[in-house]
């Protein structure tokens, strides 16, 4: 009769230790090629993983103008790419493109990013499309200024000391006003005038609700004009262009991938079937925006 130990013959404990090593060895494999695997992925993402995801600052003229939502849905389907907006004024857009917190920036003031290039903050500067500045205010215009230049209604405005509400909050738009301001020979904003330091929508609400004047873009005005009670004054001169550019962050700022998804985005919205629905959005019963051709630097 064989010993006993613990219950098992001595001939067969053995044979539980080999069969316990072996069981061992496999769960130590395993952990092995999980390990293998895991490092061969953190060292492909640190190659460059594909980008997933990309930030996008625009102006709120932009955003509450509703063109976005026709134009980023396609590239996000196309390309499996989510794409986070920020709605913002121009000056802030440029100050997040210069912190490299965004991957592409969607802005409205050409000396401005003239001078973003030369920073060497962009890598890619390319014209997207043009809108256009127009001066707005209560239905029955108290202060006379409809068919005035822009120069003549603003001068006007501070004269007789008319509500206005001004954006205050360095957008495209409220640097586009200062131009006009100085070209008018107005030095500072007047008594009955109002800071809103907020995006082109709320300002245009807060515009209404004092019955006062405002300088708005006219995409953002046609998709805000059921809500408001004001109506267009002054349009259609050489001193309210409004184009719009879209300006790659270079790669140093936020990284290969990025970079890469960055470009295409851009050269999806230069595509000539992203431009045609550019031309063809409507608002308000108008088409508002005139694409651009392709200029970069």
């Amino acid at each position: 009769m064989p010993d006993k130990m613990d219950g098992q013959s001595v001939t067969s404990y053995p044979l539980a230790i080999m069969l316990k090593w072996r069981s061992s060895l496999r769960f130590h494999s395993l952990v092995l090629f999980i390990c293998v695997a895991l490092f061969a992925c953190q060292d492909g993402n640190r190659r460059g993983k594909p980008c997933t995801s990309l930030r996008l600052a625009v102006t709120t003229s932009t955003r509450d103008s509703g063109l976005l939502d026709e134009i980023l849905p396609p590239f996000e389907n196309q390309e499996n790419i989510r794409i986070d907006v920020l709605a913002v004024g121009t000056g802030a857009a440029l100050e997040l493109g210069r912190k490299g917190d965004v991957d592409l920036i969607i802005v409205h003031d050409p000396s401005a990013e003239e001078l973003f290039m030369q920073e060497g903050s962009g890598s890619r500067r390319a014209s997207l499309f043009s809108n256009q500045f127009i001066l707005v205010g209560p239905q029955d215009d108290p202060a006379s200024i409809e068919g005035m230049t822009p120069s003549m209604a603003l001068s006007h405005l501070r004269t007789v000391s008319a509500p206005y509400v001004s954006r205050g909050d360095d957008s495209g738009t409220h640097r586009k006003e200062k131009t006009l301001f100085k070209l008018a020979g107005i030095e500072a904003l007047w008594r009955d005038c109002i800071e809103s330091g907020r995006g082109m929508g709320a300002t245009l609400i807060m515009t209404h609700q004092t019955q006062s004047y405002v300088l708005t873009d006219r995409a953002t005005f046609l998709r805000f004009k059921p809500k408001v009670d004001l109506r267009i004054l002054v349009q259609d001169h050489p001193t309210l262009g409004n184009p719009y550019s879209a300006i790659v962050i270079r790669e140093e700022l936020r990284g290969k991938e990025n970079n890469r998804g960055a470009n295409k985005l851009c050269d999806y919205l230069l595509s000539p079937k992203t431009q045609e629905i550019i031309g063809r959005f409507r608002s308000g019963g108008e088409t508002p925006f005139r694409p651009l051709k392709t200029r970069e630097n």
